[in-house]
Order: structure tokens, then sequence, then C-alpha cells
């Protein structure tokens, strides 16, 4: 009889015990989430709620009077499917442009430098400081170096002489047929410093041991790269692609500091800063925001399409 009276007791002494445990849990998680979900409200709901609005509404000059419309989205599909006079085709292509280059040629080409210094290559920390120091400096004064440095009274056009080449033949790096290239370039160039100490900073940490294994089994450095390294460093090269096209519309960029969108260089936030910059007295921005929208629900699928294809890669990985 005894054991029979205490069991009610034991079950809600357990019971009690689990609902604090469970409210202890999410507490946490409700602490550990705040933070995003805050920082969200305030500088994406907030922030453009007034433009989400705009994307619906049109101005009347002669009533001087805002209305409720569809003809913002109207136009932006128009637009799409090339029968407008928009920006969306140009804007869109270079911004991709701008995203695959850094993806397909900017990360391998960080990640091979960062696995030969990795590897103990000669004067390794010296490479370190010289690929971080122009990290350190601002956008702008690293653009203005550039430019100054292609230019026509810069080091590479007294280079371009000196090899043979003609005055009058030097390329206007940014100027017509170029200009896009050379962003491109630039884009690749100046993320080596960070992107690169990012990487090796993440390799050294794979135990050397898995690679003294691969030696005695007769691996090169082609195997130790493809079936070590790069299986073990993709959870942080996953999350640099994936946080990189979530922003890739965002901010005007070097794009507002070389050319300001001229021969056919815009992207989708540099066009768009343009437009607020020059907006005037409001009324060219209903437009601008049904395109921010559109792009908005373009871009959040396609993100988390790719955030799931890239962490369907070496999952199985692990240290």
């Amino acid at each position: 009889m005894n054991n029979f009276k205490e069991m009610p007791k034991s079950w809600a002494v357990r019971f009690k015990m689990k609902c604090k445990k469970n409210w202890r849990d999410w507490i946490f998680v409700l602490c550990l989430t705040a933070l995003p979900v805050i920082w969200f409200a305030i500088f994406w709901v907030y922030v453009n709620f007034d433009s989400i609005l705009m994307s619906f509404k049109q101005f009347d000059t002669v009533t001087q009077t805002e209305y409720f419309t569809l003809a913002n989205f109207k136009e932006v599909f128009l637009d799409i499917a090339g029968r407008s006079s928009g920006m969306f085709g140009e804007t869109v292509l270079n911004t991709f442009l701008i995203y695959a280059t850094g993806v397909f040629i900017g990360m391998p080409l960080c990640l091979m430098i960062a696995f030969f210094m990795m590897k103990g290559m000669p004067l390794t920390n010296f490479y370190k400081v010289l690929f971080f120091l122009p990290s350190m400096i601002s956008q702008v004064a690293f653009v203005y170096v550039f430019t100054y440095f292609i230019g026509s009274n810069g080091p590479l056009k007294e280079i371009f002489i000196h090899f043979g080449g003609l005055e009058d033949k030097y390329p206007v790096f940014l100027g017509p047929g170029l200009a896009m290239p050379t962003i491109l370039f630039f884009g690749v160039w100046s993320s080596f410093g960070y992107s690169t100490i990012v990487y090796a900073s993440t390799m050294n940490r794979i135990p050397p041991e898995l690679f003294e294994s691969a030696k005695l089994d007769g691996a090169g450095f082609a195997a130790e790269f493809f079936k070590i390294c790069l299986p073990l460093v993709w959870p942080t090269l996953s999350t640099f692609i994936v946080v990189n096209l979530a922003g890739s519309c965002s901010g005007p960029g070097v794009i507002l500091l070389m050319t300001q969108g001229s021969f056919h260089t815009n992207t989708v936030g540099y066009w768009m800063y343009n437009i607020v910059a020059n907006s005037g007295d409001g009324s060219r921005l209903y437009y601008p925001a049904a395109f921010g929208l559109v792009i908005s629900f373009l871009l959040v699928p396609l993100v988390i399409l790719v955030r799931k294809v890239v962490n369907s890669f070496w999952q199985d990985a692990e240290y």
C-alpha cells in the first residue's frame, strides 16, 4: 500500500521537474532567437514597411494624391519579360555576374592559396600579412588606389609602354566594353585578403593526423585538397555562398565608386540607390518599390534552394 501511495507523488515530482526543464529550454531558445527576430523586425519590417505600401501606389499629379494600383507590378513583370524599357534585365544580369564570379572564380583561388599556406609554404606568415593588410583600409581608398593604378596616368600604363605598347593603344579599363570585366576582376582581387585568412584558419583546425594518414596511403596534394580539406571546410564555404547570395542585391558597392552605372554596369543595389538619391519629389519611387519587392520574393526562395543544395554536400564529413 505504501508503494501505491508513493507512486502519484513520484510521478508528480518527475512531471514537475520535466516541465521545469522544458521551460528552461524554452527560455534559453527564446533568448537566443530574440536578437535576430528583433533585428529583422527593426531593420527589415519597420524600414521597408512604407516601401511595401508604396509599391501598391501611384501619384496623381492632377489631384496631388496617392492612390492604390497594381500598375507598378505590371510594369515590373513587363520588364522581366523584356517588353519594357526598364532596367530589370541589365541590373539582374550584372548582379548575378558579380556573385557568380566571386563563387566560381574568387572562392576557388582563395581556397588554393589558403591550402598551400596551411601546408607550410615558405614565408606563409608573411603572405598572410600581405594578403590581409589591404583589407584593413576602407573600400573607398581601395577603389581609389585601384582606379589610379589602371588609369591613364597610372603605373600600369607606364608598364604597358615599357614593354612596347603604344600610348594611344592603352585600353580604357573603365570605359565601353571593359568596364564590367574590370569590376569583376576587382571583386575577385579585393576578396583575397579576408577570404583567404578565413579559409586558412578553418583548414588549420583540421587534425594533422588526417594528412599524415593520407600520406601513408600515397595521397598527393590534389587528393588531400579534394578529399580532406574541401569536405571539412565545406560548412564555412556553404555559409559564404548563402550569405553572399542573400546580400547580392543590397548596397551600391563598387559601382558607385567606379562607374556610377555607366557603360552597362548597373546592378540591383546601385540602380535602386541611384533612383532614391535622385528621386527629387519622390514621384519616381513607386516603380523601384515594386521592383525591390519582386526581387525580394524571387531572392528568398532562391536563397532557400541554394542553401538546401549546398548543405546536401558532404553531410557526413567530420573532424
